[in-house]
């Protein structure tokens, strides 16, 4: 169960991220394709795999693609993980 102080950090913190939103709008795009993330497994040892499409902003849909946990960590391991499934 969350403590008081807890809570009041997390509202806290979402109120300023709510405020941050309202004074300077949605975020700007700065790639030309959307990652959705369609299903979500977890496997015998403990770990997340997700199932994902990308789809660019020409309506172009890869198949399900596999996103391992490792390769979602951080934004070095991911762009790698991208920059293998591109059409060359």
């Amino acid at each position: 169960m969350e403590s008081i102080e807890a809570m009041i950090d997390r509202m806290t913190l979402e109120r300023r991220l709510l405020t941050e939103l309202i004074e300077e709008g949605t975020p700007n795009a700065i790639s030309n394709f959307i990652a959705k993330c369609e299903y979500c497994r977890h496997t015998a040892d403990h770990k997340t795999e997700r199932l994902i499409r990308i789809e660019n902003t020409q309506d172009e849909k890869t198949k399900l693609l596999s996103l391992p946990a490792e390769s979602n960590g951080r934004l070095a391991e991911f762009r790698v993980w991208c920059l293998e499934r591109t059409k060359a």
